[in-house]
């Protein structure tokens, strides 16, 4: 993963760029004046998967153009600098991390919304161990493959798509099953069962996939 982070400061991303090092995230600092003097083909060209903006705003229209191909990530000082993207993006989705910044919540955040999209470049959801085969619908490493069952493998997916958050039952009804069946959460119960228990049985992987109390279920 290819990171940019762009400033007019060098010294206010300084802690930033040590943090995205310890994580092993390949990022590089870009001055504002310099960002803007790139034209947008090179920007797509340099291979980002996604652009950290440290309190500068790029032009409207250069966003949209970027968010098509790559995801952006705004620090801001006040809401005052997110209402001036308040109108002319519907349909687009702006993250924005206020300062004091939360290192580790901007990172998780490009993490997991950088990784949907290499999925569907990939097709393999990596698992820690394991790798989920979306075209094969399968789980599989150097050794072996699994095949899965339909639901189950929309289960193991979706969890994939939202690794580190906890998901209720509901949601996952929702979002695996068809919301209008008539189904109980004990159905989604069922099938984390049984996906335990492939994880173990052929991957030593049986905490991939943990129970949080009174809240449902996380992944990783």
């Amino acid at each position: 993963m290819k990171i940019l982070v762009v400033s007019v400061e060098e010294k206010s991303i300084s802690g930033l760029l040590m943090f995205f090092s310890k994580q092993n995230l390949n990022a590089l600092k870009m001055n504002w004046r310099d960002f803007q003097e790139l034209s947008d083909m090179q920007i797509l060209d340099g291979g980002f998967s996604a652009i950290v903006f440290d309190r500068v705003l790029p032009s409207l229209e250069r966003l949209v153009l970027l968010k098509e191909k790559i995801d952006c990530f705004f620090i801001v000082e006040n809401f005052e600098e997110v209402k001036l993207f308040g109108e002319g993006l519907d349909g687009f989705v702006l993250r924005f991390y206020f300062v004091p910044l939360n290192y580790q919540l901007l990172i998780d955040d490009i993490k997991s919304i950088t990784a949907i999209k290499e999925y569907l470049v990939f097709g393999l959801v990596e698992l820690g161990g394991v790798n989920l085969d979306l075209n094969r619908r399968s789980l599989v490493n150097e050794e072996k493959e699994v095949i899965l069952k339909n639901k189950e493998f929309e289960l193991l997916l979706y969890l994939s798509k939202n690794r580190g958050k906890v998901l209720s039952r509901i949601n996952i009804l929702e979002n695996v099953w068809d919301i209008n069946s008539i189904i109980s959460t004990n159905t989604v119960d069922v099938h984390v069962s049984k996906l335990r228990k492939t994880l173990k049985d052929n991957f030593s992987l049986e905490r991939l996939i943990r129970t949080i109390p009174c809240s449902g279920y996380i992944l990783g």
